[in-house]
This record gives C-alpha cells, structure tokens and sequence, in this order.
C-alpha cells in the first residue's frame, strides 16, 4: 500500500498580490494572468498554486511530514516578503490516492455484478476500471490494481484491507 498523491488546501488569511510576488520571487514564483488566475511558488520539486484571495493548493506529495516540511517552507517565504502567515493555519488534507495491489487479475464484468449495478460504474470503452463506490471510492482494474481516495490514511488503510479480502474471496 502506497500514497501516491496528497492534495492539501488552506487559506492564507490574506489576500495576495501575485504581481508582487512574481517580481519579488521571479526564479521561484510563476504568474500569468492570461493563462490562469493563481500564480505557482516553486519549492523543493513542488508547485504551491497560490490564487489572489490568499487560497492555496499543494499537489503531488507523498506523506503528512512532506505536507508540514512544504507548508513551513512556504511560510519562511512569505515571511521574508513580510506576508505574514499564522504558522499554526497549517493545510488541511483534501484528498489523497493510495494505491495497492492484489497481484491477481480480476474479471470487472463479474465484479460489477458481484458488487450490484447501482454501486458501480463500468464502462470499458471509456475507462479501463470498474469505479465502485461504498463508503470510499475505488478504482479498480483488471490487472488486481486497485485506488483509493479519501482524506484520512488509517481509514483508507483499513477500507483497503477489507475490499482486498473480499476480492479475494469473490476471485
């Protein structure tokens, strides 16, 4: 079982001239209006989108510490520009991707039936899996492939652990 993408949101408290930003961070903040209406802070190998009302959106990390190490880094930015962030307004975990396997192939069409039409969505000429949606959503493939999402690791953890065990009995 693997994270595979954390998204993270929150709300500077302030609102954000992204003009500003751009000529007072120009190798490390992007803006262009034209093309979108957020600009995007560079750190690490991250890009933080950063829109005008002072929302902002953390894509493609790995782990909570990754969030946190992120998230103070762009508050020491900030800071150096006197923005001035409450550093305890930390993101909050949107959404997130697990992945896990169960190393078998598995037939979707028996599965749509075995999980019933109204909880499923199978339409392999538009997408290669089965979407099933209980409490949590899963996207799971032919090859035993399997995605979760959720906010909450332990729960997505444990949801997988059941539905694998219940495809395993099924397969």
């Amino acid at each position: 079982m693997e994270i595979v993408n954390i998204v993270a949101t929150g709300n500077l408290g302030e609102e954000i001239n992204l003009n500003d930003l751009a000529l007072s961070l120009p190798d490390q903040f992007r803006y262009e209006p034209e093309m979108y209406h957020c600009g995007y802070l560079e750190i690490y190998d991250k890009s933080i989108s950063i829109f005008s009302s002072g929302k902002y959106i953390m894509v493609g990390l790995k782990s909570r510490e990754e969030v946190k190490k992120l998230f103070s880094k762009m508050i020491d930015i900030l800071d150096n520009l006197d923005i001035n962030i409450n550093p305890n307004d930390s993101p909050t975990i949107s959404n997130m991707v697990v992945y896990d396997d169960i190393n078998q192939p598995i037939n979707l069409n028996n599965l749509a039936l075995y999980f019933g039409l109204e909880n499923v969505t199978y339409e392999p000429e538009t997408f290669p899996g089965l979407i099933y949606r209980n409490d949590r959503t899963f996207n799971i493939y032919s090859s035993g492939k399997i995605l979760s999402f959720g906010t909450n690791f332990d729960n997505i953890k444990k949801d997988l652990k059941q539905l694998k065990e219940e495809l395993r009995n099924e397969l």
